[in-house]
């Protein structure tokens, strides 16, 4: 999307991503600016390409995502910029002041003041989140990326709004995009998912025809705004889309009848719930409201409604011990929950670089 974006303001413009396809380093090298983005599973691979373009050509390197934006003190040393939260307004700012010789000294960005005799940090202030957020990715823009997307592994993506309203002490959401929901109209949701659908409905090799139809709304909590779900539930309804959806939720929502039937009659196949942990003490440890009990019971009342639950578990707790992978299964078990795979994270230092 950042790409999309950037793309306005420099026309040559273009998106590598190592999981697709090789990088082509002649163009990267060539670049004015390279941007790179990164979490914390690849931050270090990503502070490694950062060093790499700066010893090796004279482009203006600047970082971004959701590890340094947390840990920018750390990521200045391996770029000549970090921009800071969500880059959608930023960017533009970025490469204008870049082009007309300014100062960056605009909201959202992290740097390391080189030109005094001594070295310090400098952090501009943090900057007001995107309130316009419907951009619609260029999926031509990502370098190989049509050759792949044909592909079953490929999953068809729409992220359709940010942030989350709650505030449990293990995640990072509220940090990087706060705290509250900010949603894309539905227009907007809607014509991403008709061009993803389009883009992805390729031939493997031009031949087979693609299996995997799922479009995964990739939001962290689809449902946090209620009525806004529902209208673009009714939205899919009434369009002419008919692929199969999965996206993640809450296990609150196993309790909402009304919204579990207007999911299964928009094609959803799939919520995944963030249950996170089965023990209550570490419900109450990570200021996650809900009981083991309660998440039986949500997804009973999910598949009661025919649709299939996936769960994400973390790991780690201070509570835990070895065994711990055990009471996983014997969820499974209790629940007969019928989800493709469990999604398991391990909890590990926020200023840790893997």
């Amino acid at each position: 999307m950042i790409t999309t974006i950037a793309k306005r303001a420099i026309d040559d413009t273009l998106m590598y991503s190592e999981s697709i396809a090789k990088v082509q380093w002649d163009d990267v090298l060539s670049a004015d600016i390279v941007f790179i983005g990164i979490f914390t599973f690849n931050a270090q691979r990503g502070y490694e390409i950062a060093q790499y373009i700066k010893q090796n050509s004279s482009a203006t390197v600047v970082i971004g995502g959701m590890h340094t934006s947390l840990n920018y003190s750390e990521a200045v040393h391996h770029c000549d910029y970090v921009l800071l939260g969500e880059a959608d307004e930023s960017v533009i700012d970025f490469i204008r002041a870049l082009n007309s010789d300014e100062v960056v000294d605009f909201p959202g960005v992290a740097y390391l003041n080189k030109d005094a005799d001594d070295v310090h940090l400098i952090h501009t202030g943090n900057r007001t989140p995107p309130q316009n957020i419907d951009t619609i990715p260029d999926y031509d823009l990502l370098y190989n990326y049509d050759r792949m997307a044909s592909y079953n592994t490929v999953w068809a993506q729409v992220h359709a709004s940010r942030g989350c309203p709650h505030s449990c002490d293990y995640c990072a959401i509220i940090r990087h995009l706060g705290r509250g929901i900010r949603t894309r109209s539905v227009a907007s949701v809607i014509e991403d998912i008709e061009q993803t659908i389009a883009y992805h409905n390729r031939r493997f090799l031009g031949i087979v025809p693609r299996a995997n139809k799922i479009v995964w709304l990739t939001d962290d909590n689809f449902f946090a705004d209620r009525k806004w779900a529902i209208s673009v539930l009714n939205a899919i309804i009434d369009s002419d889309i008919t692929a199969p959806f999965s996206t993640q939720a809450r296990y609150e929502i196993g309790f909402d009848s009304e919204m579990l039937t207007l999911l299964k009659k928009a094609g959803f196949v799939e919520i995944v719930f963030g249950i996170e942990f089965l023990e209550n003490e570490s419900f109450d440890q990570f200021n996650k409201h809900c009981s083991y009990d309660e998440i039986i019971k949500a997804i009973q009342n999910t598949q009661a409604h025919g649709l299939e639950v996936r769960g994400l578990f973390i790991l780690g707790a201070d509570n835990h011990t070895v065994g711990v992978g055990q009471k996983n299964r014997q969820l499974r078990y209790r629940a007969q929950y019928q989800g493709r795979f469990n999604t398991v994270n391990v909890f590990y230092p926020l200023n840790t670089c893997l």
